[in-house]
């Protein structure tokens, strides 16, 4: 059972790099250097949490005193709870039928003429 479970990951493996590499070359360098890391980390790496997996990508593709000049520029920022209004005004008119309420782009004919 465990043999085949391994077997139908490989294959997900294999789906998935073919998947992202066909998507352009920039990911199919990508996904080659992540082939890379895992060959390097050998049969440690399917013991490694995803989270280990992606510190170990993260510091592979990119010099770790990199990655802490650019953290220690790092602003915490409020995070929005709802999407930024447009505050211009767009000229879509309202029309009120009755209790109905028709956008301009909903009803480009008056509701009358339905």
């Amino acid at each position: 059972m465990a043999a085949l479970d391994a077997h139908r990951m490989d294959e997900e493996e294999k789906k998935k790099l073919e998947y992202f590499s066909s998507i352009n070359s920039m990911a199919r360098k990508i996904m080659q250097e992540r082939e890379r890391i895992k060959a390097d980390h050998g049969s440690a790496w399917e013991t490694m949490t995803p989270g280990e997996q992606d510190d170990a990508i993260d510091n592979s593709l990119m010099d770790p005193h990199i990655r802490a000049r650019y953290a220690m520029h790092r602003v915490d920022r409020d995070q929005l709870v709802c999407y930024p209004k447009l505050l211009i005004q767009t000229g879509q008119k309202i029309v009120h039928f009755g209790d109905e309420v028709f956008g301009a782009l909903m009803c480009p004919f008056p509701a009358r003429d339905r």
